[in-house]
């Protein structure tokens, strides 16, 4: 195992059933090597592993991470709830088309995702992608941002699934930076990536994990 690879499992295995992760990443490189060994670290553990796919931020990373010439057998095949675009990315069990209406939308995917849970043995772990998309492409007002966020709060504590929520700073424009403080205020561990020269750094700045909580790491 790698350092890199161990750092990540230290992280996953600080997490607790029930949790909201909250994954920041700034600046440039590459996250499909990150979400690969998550993926992997799920699957070891007997996790089912459900994408949220928004505007194709999924479908897109998998397309980049094959020219790199990555194994992603493991992730093209996961089962994906798909919240508009048009391209497709593992096994897409549900499509909603329309998601411009933030009200239809939470009910729509609330709908689903419960029923996801309900069928599923054992716990599910929940990669979302694509919400800086969800949150500047459709020119979301305020309130309507606010009711999303309140939707994915109403999961925090259900011991059925961990979520991580991945999301790039860097896309948000000025004057929507404000969400990222919502997000981070709603879940419940928050994660800073970014590059520094060639190496990654992940700080850990909020965690129910008291031993987790403030590290800092560089590889």
């Amino acid at each position: 195992m790698s350092l890199r690879d161990s750092i990540m499992v230290e992280i996953w295995e600080g997490v607790k059933p029930g949790e909201t992760v909250l994954f920041e990443r700034s600046g440039e490189g590459s996250i499909g090597i990150g979400v690969y060994h998550t993926t992997l670290w799920a699957q070891e553990r007997g996790m089912k592993i459900i994408v949220v796919d928004i505007l194709d931020a999924y479908s897109t990373l998998i397309s980049k991470m094959k020219l790199m010439g990555m194994e992603i057998g493991t992730l093209d095949n996961v089962d994906v709830i798909k919240l508009g675009g048009a391209n497709r990315g593992g096994n897409v069990r549900v499509k909603i088309d329309d998601i411009s209406e933030p009200v239809i939308l939470s009910k729509k995917f609330n709908e689903t995702y419960r029923m996801v849970l309900s069928d599923t043995e054992g716990p599910v772990l929940t990669l979302t992608f694509g919400l800086e998309k969800l949150f500047t492409a459709l020119n979301l007002s305020e309130h309507a941002i606010q009711l999303i966020i309140n939707q994915l709060a109403k999961y925090i504590g259900d011991e059925r699934r961990i979520t991580i929520l991945l999301i790039n700073n860097n896309a948000l424009p000025e004057e929507r930076k404000f969400v990222v403080k919502l997000l981070e205020d709603m879940a419940t561990t928050v994660i800073r990536t970014s590059r520094v020269g060639r190496m990654t750094e992940f700080h850990i700045v909020k965690s129910l994990n008291r031993d987790l909580e403030g590290v800092m790491l560089r590889i």
